[in-house]
């Protein structure tokens, strides 16, 4: 295909139907996406996944590929407590990338925008060496954002789920592939990932800090203590991990 008829396959694929759709007045297909007037503040970031960085293209399909690099970006709203709006999906795209790959690419952004009710709303389309998703994703805060610097001595430190699956599960795709089918609980967590939204929504208010925990605990843990200016003690053996993770 010639890029108008990428841009017009990918725009039939991204049509969103979700609440969240009433609030974009002008969407994909211009020089600029037009978004209505909000009471809430937004809440933006932006988040680069690289073909031989964070993935490679024989880790499997496409659309588990786009999927997840939209997923991942989200993750970010969710640390703040905000609600996913609208994003914005730029990619480059190496020679050897296939009009059909790609097409199964958008159908994964497509589903993840869906299950998120957050419609990409523009991008923009590049060649490069190697295949690049760029996810930039809004989100509303219907209350005070939550963020890294808030916490106090005396407070209790949470996680809202087990840790390190998904990235045992990028280790034996790199790594250990022939195991991929014996770890697959931990492959289909790499692939399979779902921003805490609610949670994320449901912590305003009472949470007094917050941080995605996307870079491993010991690294994360580090950067919210150190924007808060606290120390923390944290019991391992009471630290969550997935059944079987040891």
């Amino acid at each position: 295909m010639d890029e108008f008829e990428r841009i017009d396959e990918i725009r039939a694929r991204l049509t969103h139907g979700g609440p969240s759709a009433a609030s974009i007045r002008l969407g994909v297909g211009d020089d600029a996406a037009l978004l209505s007037p909000s009471a809430y503040a937004q809440a933006l970031s932006v988040d680069t996944a690289v073909e031989g960085v964070h993935f490679r293209l024989d880790f499997g399909p496409p659309e588990r590929l786009g999927r997840r690099a939209m997923m991942t970006a989200a993750s970010d709203l969710a640390a703040m407590g905000a609600r996913p709006r609208c994003c914005l999906s730029s990619l480059v795209l190496p020679d050897s990338f296939a009009d059909d790959s790609l097409l199964r690419l958008v159908d994964g952004i497509a589903r993840a925008a869906r299950e998120l009710d957050m419609p990409v709303v523009g991008g923009n389309l590049s060649r490069g060496a190697r295949l690049s998703i760029t996810t930039t994703v809004v989100g509303e805060l219907l209350g005070p954002a939550l963020t890294r610097s808030g916490a106090r001595p005396g407070d209790v430190l949470y996680l809202s789920g087990p840790l390190g699956e998904p990235a045992l599960g990028l280790r034996v795709l790199l790594e250990r592939p022939e195991d991929a089918i014996r770890m697959d609980a931990c492959v289909r967590a790499w692939f399979d990932l779902r921003p805490a939204i609610d949670e994320g929504m449901n912590l305003v208010g009472h949470a007094t800090a917050c941080i995605d925990v996307s870079d491993g605990f010991a690294q994360d843990c580090l950067h919210l203590l150190r924007a808060s200016g606290v120390g923390a003690r944290v019991q391992l053996d009471e630290l969550p991990r997935a059944p079987g993770f040891e």
